[in-house]
């Protein structure tokens, strides 16, 4: 563009750090606004400890072994091999699918 006093050319300014919604500030407001809208809809964090859910019985694992189903308890039981993030105690001779419904493994033992 050139100035028709002058005929000079005349370069327009780039655009300053706070200007509109763009520039640093307007990144830094939309990044807050994304933070504030995920914290306020995301699910429940995965370290929030599930209830403990007892289930009674048996299953058969994959070498068709009869296992005994995570217990609900707070002393160690025998046979247990690991604590799930629930509190139940696992039987499970396999890493594999160890507390896979009681919100995984808290601790092998």
């Amino acid at each position: 563009m050139t100035d028709p006093l002058t005929e000079h050319t005349v370069h327009k300014a780039p655009p300053r750090w706070g200007s509109g919604s763009k520039g640093v500030f307007g990144m830094i407001k939309f990044a807050v606004v994304g933070f504030i809208a995920l914290a306020f809809f995301a699910p429940a964090s995965a370290s929030a400890r599930p209830a403990c859910t007892d289930t009674e019985g048996y299953y058969v694992n994959s070498d068709g072994r009869t296992v005994h189903r995570p217990k609900c308890t707070t002393q160690h039981q025998n046979g247990e091999t690991a604590i799930c993030r629930d509190g139940s105690h696992s039987f499970s001779l396999h890493h594999s699918g160890t507390c896979s419904h009681h919100g995984g493994v808290a601790t092998w033992e």
